[in-house]
């Protein structure tokens, strides 16, 4: 008799499976942040004292994408990380005042 309800109730789940039936799969995204923001968050970060690190490698990319949105704030930018690159140290002064142009 055990036999029989253990075999009914496996061929119940076995047929009726535990899987998503009916669901289905969403996919999100979210947009890549703009050159003008990733650059506010980056001199955001000189400006508070953050060492300069590896994101150097970067500049160039980052000084490009800004200038496409912006002609001046591209120029501007570029100015600063040469000269971030070319020292190794920041002005947080001078990040400030970027980043106050930056928000404008």
């Amino acid at each position: 008799m055990k036999f029989f309800i253990v075999l009914v109730v496996s061929v119940l789940l076995g047929t009726s499976g535990c899987g998503p039936q009916g669901v289905t799969e969403k996919r999100f995204s979210n947009p890549a942040p703009d050159a003008i923001d990733r650059a506010s968050v980056l001199i955001q970060g000189y400006a508070e004292g953050q060492p300069v690190g590896s994101e150097t490698m970067e500049f160039e990319e980052l000084a490009q994408g800004v200038a496409k949105i912006d002609t001046q704030k591209g120029s501007d930018v570029k100015e600063f990380l040469t000269r971030v690159e070319k020292t190794g140290r920041v002005s947080r002064k001078d990040a400030a005042k970027l980043l106050e142009r930056l928000k404008e």
